[in-house]
């Protein structure tokens, strides 16, 4: 059976699997395989640098500036922080973001009765209160960097004494700004300049007080020229009470000399 003979000549003699090919093929997936994962680490690596270089580039400055677990706030943002509070006699905020030592005597009004920082600015608050001062605050900015103090402008217009009242208009009063000194994310100097003299901005209530009421300028001011503010709690009660009577006075009659 010379058929069956050759089929067994066919089988016993058929060469054995290539195991080296399955080994390299094997090697080749691993490859393959190992290659994939090294390549979604990068892109994720690749992802996360763009992302840092994004938001640094968003940074415009007025961000807190963060050092490991210290977080300070920008010298904008503290100034912004001081003349809001200050605006709004928030005495316990405005103090809150002066240094220790800080010289605010150019805020002052007039002399005060009391020494030290937090006294006096707590009165003044109180005064510019009585006196019936409102302020449209605009936008604080940088004006000169040096080696460790960084100077702020935060410009405002306002309101004052009865300005914003029947008679006058509406139109506040334009031109004034706070100057202020900050430094390691507190204030260390404040002054302000209000535009003008504080005598020519209050000289209708200061007319009327003088024509109705002359004995109490002397208990609200220095002297006669109206420009400088008793600091004390008298003459806020006569400031309260007088800028109550002011604008609460009877109309001016319409005549033709004098159109309404």
């Amino acid at each position: 059976m010379p058929e069956l003979k050759e089929v067994f000549e066919m089988v016993t003699n058929q060469t054995e699997p290539d195991l080296d090919s399955w080994k390299q093929q094997d090697e080749r997936q691993r490859r393959t395989a190992r290659n994939r994962k090294l390549g979604v680490f990068a892109l994720a690596a690749a992802i996360a640098v763009v992302a840092a270089v994004l938001m640094l580039r968003a940074d415009d400055g007025t961000r807190p500036t963060t050092v490991g677990t210290d977080t300070t706030s920008s010298p904008v943002q503290v100034a912004t922080s001081f003349v809001d509070a200050y605006g709004s006699f928030d005495a316990d905020r405005a103090i809150a973001a002066l240094a220790d030592d800080a010289d605010i005597s150019g805020l002052i009004l007039g002399p005060a009765d009391k020494e030290g920082t937090e006294p006096p600015l707590r009165l003044n608050l109180e005064m510019l209160d009585a006196t019936g001062f409102k302020q449209l605050l605009g936008r604080c900015e940088v004006t000169q960097t040096g080696s460790s103090a960084t100077i702020v402008q935060c410009p405002f217009d306002f309101f004052i004494a009865g300005s914003d009242y029947g008679g006058q208009g509406a139109a506040p009063f334009t031109g004034a700004f706070y100057d202020l000194s900050v430094e390691g994310g507190k204030i260390i100097h404040a002054s302000v300049d209000w535009g003008g003299n504080l005598a020519e901005v209050w000289r209708d209530f200061t007319d009327w007080v003088s024509q109705n009421h002359p004995h109490d300028l002397s208990s609200m001011f220095t002297d006669d020229t109206y420009s400088t503010i008793r600091l004390n709690r008298g003459s806020m009660g006569l400031w309260r009470r007088n800028l109550y009577r002011y604008v609460e006075r009877p109309p001016i009659p319409c005549v033709p000399e004098m159109p309404c």
